[in-house]
């Protein structure tokens, strides 16, 4: 049981165009996950099965055609991304579990449409494919600036990237977006945390500005 007992309340005012952690006052929150290690816990198997590619698949040719075009990694991932944007159209079917569990990337690419867990997916397939660690990582286009005040909560989250490893440098690739013409090292407004979701993580990562 909580009871919560206020009197004598006064009004709280956010001043305007405050970051998003001015909000988060007079908030109850609860929470069955002990850490955020609990969640990329229960949402890595889903994207790296998503990113798996069947033997037949002719996304395996994409992959053969960009490695023959670009000799370095970086081309490689970008020609990559690329394809992803501009090649497969933008489309959320949130039904069911459709909300939370990504679509195969075989199938996004016979359909040519997903939404944002389709095309990381999709890109994440290609990228390993191309021998470049990629990851999914859930951000918030939101709340990005607090979200670390908070407790684990998959909710949270209302967007996904690609975190990708190249050259010893973290690369956040978003295959919703359109026009991207080169790798940026630095994260892009609005988002400042991301849940990685590699095996073992256990906190968020902070994404530089």
């Amino acid at each position: 049981e909580i009871v919560v007992d206020m009197t004598n309340v006064e009004p709280y005012f956010v001043p305007t165009d405050a970051p998003a952690r001015f909000f988060s006052a007079r908030e109850l929150e609860l929470s069955t996950y002990e850490g955020w290690g609990d969640l990329a816990a229960l949402m890595t198997p889903h994207y790296d099965r998503a990113a798996t590619l069947s033997d037949g698949s002719p996304l395996w040719a994409e992959i053969a055609r960009i490695k023959a075009a670009h000799g370095t990694q970086r081309d490689q991932a970008l020609a990559a991304l690329r394809l992803v944007q501009d090649q497969v159209r933008y489309l959320a079917v949130l039904m069911g579990e459709g909300g939370w569990v990504p679509t195969n990337a075989d199938e996004v690419w016979r359909l040519r449409q997903g939404d944002c867990k389709g095309k990381t997916a999709l890109l994440m397939a290609l990228l390993r494919g191309l021998g470049i660690q990629a990851d999914a990582a859930l951000v918030t286009t939101t709340d990005g600036d607090g979200l670390e005040e908070g407790l684990p909560r998959l909710h949270a989250f209302d967007h996904v990237l690609v975190r990708a490893q190249l050259e010893g440098e973290e690369y956040w690739l978003d295959g919703t977006r359109a026009g991207d013409r080169v790798l940026e090292r630095t994260g892009f407004a609005p988002y400042r945390n991301a849940l990685v979701l590699t095996p073992g993580a256990v906190g968020l990562a902070v994404i530089p500005p």
